[in-house]
């Protein structure tokens, strides 16, 4: 009903005026009407829906170690993501996206450049899900220490996951592109075109004999030249499973022979036996103590807000002096709309 005050207005209303919070509420939320209400709501459910989970709640409510770690000392972390189940890939994909700008920041503390410069090595790229300006991180992040390695099956699938154009651009801003297999006829030719032209040389001869009272034979040769493709895209497809293709930006493309890990180091996968589903992580000591002191400051901060707020005594008619004024804020956006 009209004028009614829902439990929802209670908990934003008993916020201090000038919490963002309230403000966007106010300004938001409390506004809408009907469908856009609805839609709000919707909006809201699918951000969280999966934070209602208990097995979500509990594996994202601490991190064993500290993003910035990577950048400071040598480390290897392995992310293990399920071939068969998406559920989480959201939260790997926030995962990531929040370790680069993590880097991104200890860089820009350390003269844009990490202390212990990091690779990434991103196997079955386009599981991970779709990350936000990607391109754009990879034409900036070899200045401040972060190398990409992206690993795709085809090109197709790259472009069906970020579109055509900035599959293009993705695949722009890596120097070195290794052709291990091509898969289609898409990732045959982008690779041909890399390739690029080589100029043959064309032999052509031609043989004529008389049988005539007086027999005679001539024969001439004749030689030309002409442009193909350094490899077609057929001649990439049935490349021997032994060969790949390596094209740099600046140099020579080379054909190269695999070396397949599993016949260098023979015996390396019977020194431990590992399984994805027992692993149990074990925080840091330096970890728990940074968490502890962030939680300390947290509770610092609520006791610094409750005490500002007891001491502000927000008068009734301040309050509608206020929000007078965020009334008048909210009309001159919507003019500013149907200009």
């Amino acid at each position: 009903m009209e004028g009614t005050v829902s439990q929802l207005d209670r908990l934003f209303l008993n916020l201090d005026f000038t919490d963002p919070a309230r403000r966007a509420y106010e300004l938001g939320f409390k506004k809408a009407k009907g469908e856009m209400k609805a839609s709000i709501i919707e909006s809201l459910l699918a951000t969280i829906s999966k934070f209602v989970d208990s097995e979500v709640a509990d594996f994202t409510n601490f991190s064993d170690f500290n993003l910035q770690e990577l950048g400071q000392k040598k480390v290897v972390l392995y992310v293990i993501v399920p071939l068969m189940d998406n559920t989480y890939e959201s939260f790997i994909n926030l995962f990531f996206s929040q370790l680069f700008d993590e880097l991104y920041k200890l860089a820009a503390n350390h003269h844009a450049h990490l202390p212990h410069e990091v690779d990434f090595i991103l196997d079955e790229f386009v599981n991970l899900g779709k990350f936000p300006k990607y391109e754009e991180f990879l034409a900036t992040c070899r200045g401040y220490g972060i190398g990409v390695t992206t690993i795709c099956q085809t090109i197709t699938q790259l472009q069906a996951l970020y579109g055509r154009e900035k599959a293009e651009s993705i695949l722009g801003n890596h120097a070195v592109k290794i052709c291990l297999n091509a898969a289609n006829e898409i990732t045959a030719k982008y690779f041909s075109d890399l390739l690029g032209k080589s100029t043959v040389k064309i032999e052509t001869g031609s043989e004529s004999t008389s049988r005539s009272k007086s027999p005679s034979h001539s024969k001439s040769d004749s030689y030309s030249y002409t442009s193909r493709s350094l490899m077609t895209p057929d001649e990439i497809i049935r490349m021997p499973a032994d060969q790949s293709l390596i094209v740099f930006s600046n140099l020579q493309p080379i054909k190269a022979q695999k070396a397949f890990q599993f016949k260098l180091f023979p015996k390396a996968v019977q020194l431990i036996n590992l399984s994805q589903n027992n692993y149990h992580g074990t925080p840091d000591d330096s970890q728990t103590k940074h968490f502890q002191k962030q939680e300390q400051q947290w509770q610092e901060y609520l006791a610094r807000e409750k005490a500002d707020k007891k001491q502000a005594n927000w008068s009734k008619q301040e309050e509608d002096q206020m929000q007078a004024e965020l009334d008048k804020i909210e009309q001159r956006n919507k003019e500013s709309m149907f200009k």
